[in-house]
């Protein structure tokens, strides 16, 4: 009995023993928190002991010894605090697992302007940010919210983390100072949901105050038609008054001075080159001084900035402007008075300006206004002693190259109208007409007919035959009322022809009959098939001979 109560003892014993030497061991968890706190306990060691090296230079630097060596004790100081303080947070961030960059304050960058740039955009900036202050300050506070929120979670992560780190130490120096940083820790977080809270309702205040757009806009324009916009409409009012006044005071002048009368001299034209000039700037100043005046620094400004910025673009444009100068002035490409082709059309330049005006005496609408730059790329030589400058009038009879034959209707630069013998009309731009060479009839023309002769009668063809038909045609168009239209009619041989020998019937008109020409062509052609008939003279027509070669070794057909 004894026996075997002696081995359940010395079961129990040995289960004792294996279960504490089970507990004893430790978890993988709880080696590494005793890493970390072996780790914590000497950073800890190490700040006390930067303390103690600190406190002893201080004391030196305080005391007789340290006279002479001041600079160089405050160095010391300097390293070693900032060697504490990276000590420290190397200590917090440890202990807490949490990066601690997230609640630096970033700092803001200083915008490098010069104090000139600084003086004139102030007040455009200061009006902008109060213009946009409001959802600026939303946005703010939305962007705070959304940070501290994000922090509130990091925040207590890092309490959960000291919490456990002091179930796990011993040491009383490190509790205390794990103690320290909880109660930090915990009066950031409490801090910073009560940031939370503020700001939340901060932002549903400002957004409570929100108004309907329409009331928005508003609000908006009667504020910026009852100062700013007063500003600008009596700004642009100055501008247009002061450039009107010089404008009408130019015009006064050129029309009363006796230098303007005559053509323009150089000197002249200086004169009015500068006036534009002069007036431009005079006008951009009484801008200026309105907006001066009412003491408007933002629009004030706003107009320096465009200005410097004209003059700042002008430096590419110094070419185009002489150039421009130069035809002002009268000794560029194209003169005063003198003959240009545009768009394939002669015209006079009559007045070269800001404005220049061409003009075409012969087209309806034919003077047209251009933009000094357009004339950049013409060319004017002297005008010539009557020359046309179209080849036809309104109401004018003309033939075309085609064949087409029709009195104008209307010419102008940009298409001429026909009316057409036979009926209808044909519309032409009038590049396209001045291409098909038209011949006006109505100042005077001749009329040559062409008429062939069968060679039967090539005996009398140079002698009887010309003579016939020029009395008989002479006798006919009068008989049928042409005779007060026509200066003269000439008959003579022209030509041997194909299948014919002709004769050709020259009728000289007088001038305002354009519209007999065709007319008199026909009485031209019946007259000499009447003459034929009664002389009993052949009208041949066209023969067509066919030659054709014998295949080799045969006969030619």
């Amino acid at each position: 009995m004894k026996k075997i109560f002696f081995q359940v003892a010395i079961f129990f014993l040995l289960l004792g023993l294996s279960t504490a030497a089970v507990q004893a061991e430790p978890t993988d968890k709880e080696k590494e928190y005793q890493q970390k706190i072996q780790s914590l306990d000497s950073l800890l060691k190490s700040i006390n002991e930067i303390s103690a090296q600190i406190a002893s230079v201080q004391h030196e630097l305080k005391s007789p010894q340290g006279v002479g060596r001041e600079a160089d004790l405050k160095r010391q100081i300097n390293a070693l605090s900032l060697k504490k303080m990276n000590l420290v947070n190397s200590f917090n961030q440890a202990a807490t697992e949490v990066n601690l960059d997230a609640f630096k304050k970033k700092e803001k960058e200083e915008l490098n302007w010069s104090e000139e740039l600084t003086e004139l955009l102030g007040p455009l900036i200061t009006e902008l940010k109060k213009m946009t202050s409001r959802p600026r300050e939303l946005e703010r506070k939305r962007s705070e919210i959304k940070t501290l929120k994000s922090q509130l979670p990091v925040i207590r992560k890092a309490i959960y983390h000291i919490e456990t780190l002091l179930t796990q130490t011993d040491s009383q120096e490190l509790r205390l100072a794990l103690n320290d940083l909880k109660k930090d820790w915990e009066m950031r977080y409490h801090e910073t949901k009560a940031r939370v809270n503020i700001a939340s309702r901060q932002m549903e205040w400002e957004l409570g105050k929100k108004k309907p757009l329409s009331v928005s806009l508003r609000e908006i324009l009667r504020i910026f038609f009852k100062s700013r916009g007063r500003n600008v409409i009596l700004s642009f009012l100055a501008f247009i008054l002061c450039w009107f006044v010089l404008h009408s005071i130019h015009r006064l002048i050129q029309k009363h001075s006796p230098f303007h009368q005559a053509n323009r001299t150089f000197s002249v034209r200086l004169f009015d080159l500068l006036f534009i000039f002069v007036s431009a700037l005079l006008s951009f100043l009484a801008f200026l001084a309105v907006l001066y005046f009412f003491g408007d620094w933002v629009l004030l400004s706003l107009a320096i900035v465009f200005l410097v910025g004209l003059a700042w673009a002008s430096k590419q444009a110094v070419p185009l402007v002489w150039n421009q100068a130069r035809l002002i002035l009268n000794f560029g490409p194209v003169r005063e008075g003198e003959r240009v082709i545009y768009k394939g059309i002669p015209y006079e330049a009559s007045s070269i300006n800001i404005f220049s005006v061409l003009n075409n005496r012969e087209l309806s609408g034919g003077q047209i206004r251009l933009p000094l730059k357009d004339l950049l790329e013409l060319r004017s030589r002297p005008i010539a002693p009557d020359e046309p400058w179209f080849p036809s009038r309104q109401g004018d009879w003309v033939v075309l190259a085609d064949g087409s034959y029709g009195q104008v209707e209307i010419q102008t630069p940009e298409m001429v109208k026909l009316d057409l013998f036979e009926g209808g009309t044909m519309t032409f731009r009038t590049q396209d007409y001045l291409a098909q060479a038209p011949t006006s009839l109505s100042r005077g023309f001749e009329l040559a007919v062409t008429f062939g002769i069968d060679y039967r009668h090539q005996p009398i063809v140079t002698t009887e035959i010309p003579k016939v038909f020029d009395q008989a045609v002479t006798d006919g168009l009068k008989q049928e009322g042409y005779g007060e239209v026509l200066d003269s009619i000439q008959v003579q041989f022209k030509e041997v022809g194909p299948s014919s020998m002709n004769i050709v019937i020259k009728a000289r008109v007088r001038e305002g009959q354009g519209s007999q020409y065709e007319l008199l062509r026909r009485a031209i052609q019946r007259t000499c098939v009447d003459t034929c008939n009664i002389y009993g003279w052949v009208i041949p027509f066209q023969q067509v001979t066919v030659h054709m070669t014998a295949p080799q070794g045969g006969n030619q057909a």
